[in-house]
């Protein structure tokens, strides 16, 4: 699994961005912007075709999800210690596909199974947040590997690193900085999927 996530802050023309993105082959797409109101995010999903609305997991604001016909959700750590374990899987029982975001390696292996996969971070030091350093004890620890649910690595993830995570027991990788940092994020995005498709996609079957 190759994964974008979305800037966390308002971007110019943002929509247009996206629909390019997905245009470009992105297939995981995580809208995640912890303090936009539902308003915003709505507006933000109406101007993306919708066409591509199966390739986007919502991070917040769930209720769009029964107006827009998403059938991604991820809880944050947060949000998944605070809802109950019988309402993820009448989510699942309706549906709906779902993820979750781990910083306990611990966690990892007593997760869920209502949960397709997992992020898990930080693996490299961050490139979007500054002082955010790398997790140093997710370097080949047997819980990625062991974990119920597959592992997506997160943090400081570029064209030059996106492939390392796999040998550490990663099933995929999700990027954030490496796109929205660049001045092209669509020419960031086809440089870094042409790295992972070169060296990545042979290894192990999609993840859906």
């Amino acid at each position: 699994m190759l994964a974008v996530i979305s800037s966390p802050h308002p971007v110019k023309n943002e929509a247009g961005i996206i629909n390019s993105l997905f245009k470009a082959g992105l297939f995981h797409f995580h809208l995640r912007k912890p303090a936009a109101s539902l308003t915003e995010v709505k507006e933000l999903l109406a101007a993306i075709d919708p066409e591509y609305y199966q390739r986007i997991a919502l991070h917040h604001h769930h209720a769009l999800a029964l107006e827009t016909g998403l059938t991604r959700l991820h809880f944050t750590e947060d949000a998944r210690l605070k809802t109950d374990k019988i309402f993820w899987r009448e989510l699942v029982a309706a549906g709906f596909r779902l993820s979750t975001s781990l910083h306990d390696v611990e966690a990892a292996r007593s997760l869920s199974t209502c949960f397709s996969y997992a992020f898990l971070g930080p693996v490299f030091d961050s490139i979007s947040k500054t002082g955010y350093r790398a997790n140093v004890n997710l370097c080949g620890c047997k819980q990625v590997t062991e974990a119920v649910s597959p592992l997506i690595a997160i943090g400081g993830i570029d064209k030059h690193n996106c492939t390392k995570p796999l040998q550490m027991g990663f099933k995929g990788v999700a990027v954030l900085g490496a796109i929205w940092e660049d001045n092209s994020p669509l020419e960031a995005f086809r440089d870094l999927k042409d790295q992972w498709l070169s060296d990545a996609k042979p290894l192990f079957p999609p993840i859906v």
